[in-house]
């Protein structure tokens, strides 16, 4: 029993003390238990104001796992397919992204538990969009760029050929544009593009691509 006991206690300082987030909640989406990182990252100031809000009914649901299992995305094991990336509303009213590792835990056949490990991303998840940004994305008027619009234009082919559809393109140009700058100023020949693309944007289906 002692030995027990002390490995109980062993597993228990792990578990409060781990630097990354770790809980185990109920298939609906209630912690049933978690540590101090993993409250850090949601927004509590404590695991005990975390729990004390669950016992009270007032913990809202951040994620439901759950959904997740009976979409197939657990393997045979029980574990995630792979890590999962979410952008979770904290208590705090903050939003995170949150890469969670989680096992379904059943007994009997029966789901009873998911235990999990997080990690807050959020920083490297900002990095990742600005550089998608910058690589993708024309930064005066924020439409898609060439590289962006091929690949979305053979996307387009390819669905079309599929579907026995036809695929429509247009090539616009603003006529006489070096005399709008050389006139008037770069700082207004940029306001023209950004007007310019904001209209055919607004024109547009949202099926269709507008890029520059």
């Amino acid at each position: 029993n002692r030995a027990l006991q002390e490995s109980e206690s062993r597993y228990r300082a792990l578990f409060l003390d781990a630097p990354v987030g770790m809980f185990q909640m109920s298939p609906g989406g209630q912690f049933l238990d978690l540590n101090e990182a993993m409250a850090k990252i949601l927004g509590f100031e404590s695991a005990n104001q975390a729990l004390e809000e669950v016992a009270r009914g007032e913990a809202p649901v951040f994620f439901t796992p759950g959904q997740w299992d009976e979409k197939g995305l657990f393997d045979g094991q029980g574990y995630l397919q792979s890590g999962i990336d979410l952008q979770v509303n904290c208590r705090n009213g903050e939003a995170k992204w949150v890469r969670f590792n989680i096992r379904a835990v059943r007994e009997d056949g029966r789901l009873v538990r998911f235990e999990g490990v997080s990690e807050d991303v959020t920083n490297r998840k900002r990095t990742e969009l600005k550089t998608e940004v910058l690589a993708y994305y024309d930064l005066l008027t924020g439409l898609p760029n060439r590289m962006l619009f091929n690949q979305r234009l053979g996307e387009g082919l390819a669905a079309a050929r599929e579907q026995g559809r036809r695929v429509a393109l247009f090539l616009v140009e603003v006529e006489r544009f070096k005399a709008i700058n050389d006139s008037l100023g770069d700082m207004f020949g940029d306001r023209l593009l950004q007007e310019t693309a904001a209209r055919i944007k607004a024109g547009t289906g949202e099926e269709s691509v507008v890029a520059r």
